[in-house]
């Protein structure tokens, strides 16, 4: 099974220069949770040359920093067709079993999903049953964000399509792919699903340029060195909850009015970004 995994499966990061003070965190969790990925290949593809003490195949975007560049740079180096896509400062904070991995692209497959969520650290999303897997559920079309930078296995073509489009930010492609569907044949509803049960837990060490509460929870528990860079308040938490939560839950139409009452009381939904 796991020489199976590796013919149809990769794993691509991709960094960004000045979140590299998080690259230390990345580097420690993900040789203490990924010692079952020996065999797959794992792409970092980053701004600068990747210098952490796993085995990874470090890519370098040239000096050109937008997210379409660095995710072009490591599309050219994959020869598999599925990608597990994930950001540097999306941190796997639990051991990853590849057989799990390995249950999601043969359901992926299947299904004939374009794309699963493997976690979500957000919200859960809204799904259907799916006709022939009871592990991956369908999230329905309807959803804001359906198809976003959430850990995902995704099918190789959809993000080469995603990657010709000249964009800085991550969140710019989610804006794109929520917004194409009536006008881009290219995005017209890929089917997306979500593992039921999430493949492994991922923090979200590095939120709008500050770290996250949970992040100095988990450097705290292993003993690291503690960030120089500034740490979200409580306060700040505990809106960024609540945001998620509601936005996660609110139907489209009401979207729209429930933006302008979070713009009057100073914050925003997530999916705004």
């Amino acid at each position: 099974m796991q020489s199976n995994l590796e013919n149809q499966l990769s794993v691509l990061v991709l960094g960004y220069d000045p979140y590299c003070d998080v690259w230390p965190y990345f580097d420690y969790f993900e040789k203490k949770n990924l010692k079952d990925f020996l065999g797959l290949k794992v792409f970092v593809s980053n701004d600068r040359k990747y210098q952490g003490s796993m085995n990874f195949v470090s890519l370098t975007a040239n000096g050109d920093p937008s997210f379409s560049n660095r995710l072009r740079t490591g599309l050219k180096s994959i020869k598999t067709p599925y990608v597990l896509l994930l950001l540097e400062d999306y941190i796997i904070c639990q051991p990853v079993n590849c057989s799990t991995l390995q249950t999601i692209v043969e359901a992926m497959n299947a299904e004939n999903f374009s794309y699963c969520q493997v976690s979500n650290f957000i919200a859960k999303p809204r799904t259907k049953k799916s006709k022939k897997s009871e592990l991956i559920q369908e999230i329905k079309t309807n959803q804001h964000y359906r198809i976003s930078m959430q850990p995902a296995i995704w099918d190789i073509r959809l993000l080469n399509a995603v990657a010709t489009n000249e964009l800085d930010r991550p969140w710019d492609f989610e804006i794109l792919l929520d917004h194409s569907y009536s006008t881009t044949p290219l995005y017209q509803y890929p089917r997306a699903g979500a593992f039921f049960h999430h493949a492994f837990e991922v923090t979200n060490f590095i939120d709008k340029g500050l770290y996250t509460k949970k992040a100095i929870h988990l450097i705290k528990k292993e003993h690291l060195p503690m960030p120089t860079r500034k740490v979200e308040s409580y306060a700040m938490e505990f809106n960024k909850w609540c945001y998620n939560k509601i936005a996660a839950i609110t139907p489209s139409f009401l979207r729209r009015s429930l933006k302008r009452t979070g713009k009057k009381m100073g914050g925003h939904f997530y999916t705004d970004n």
